[in-house]
């Protein structure tokens, strides 16, 4: 990553060590390969926030909770088994919340 982050002075350059694939498999380098692919193609950017909104300004943290829970609600749907009927996405489910494993 190369820019400016917060404690740092100026443009520097950061490593960011990321498995390959995570504990349970998740293929984390071909996800941000993807994000990355996604940004510099198919919207034609080079510079400026990873996560922004169409204006190029920064997103928001928020902006995105109401997509992911579009995405839980549609795998409780089509895969029952994977989230347990007890919980209430809407309320028991959020970005800004810490998930409990039962």
């Amino acid at each position: 990553l190369r820019g400016r982050f917060k404690g740092a002075t100026g443009i520097r350059w950061h490593l960011v060590p990321i498995a390959d694939k995570t504990r349970p498999g998740v293929p984390a380098r071909w996800w941000f390969c993807r994000l990355l692919l996604r940004i510099t193609q198919m919207e034609g950017r080079r510079t400026g926030w990873v996560f922004s909104q169409k204006n190029g300004s920064r997103s928001k943290f928020g902006d995105y909770d109401g997509r992911f829970k579009t995405y839980i609600h549609r795998l409780k749907k089509e895969k029952p088994d994977k989230i347990t009927v007890k919980v209430d996405v809407d309320k028991d489910l959020s970005l800004w919340r810490t998930w409990r494993r039962e």
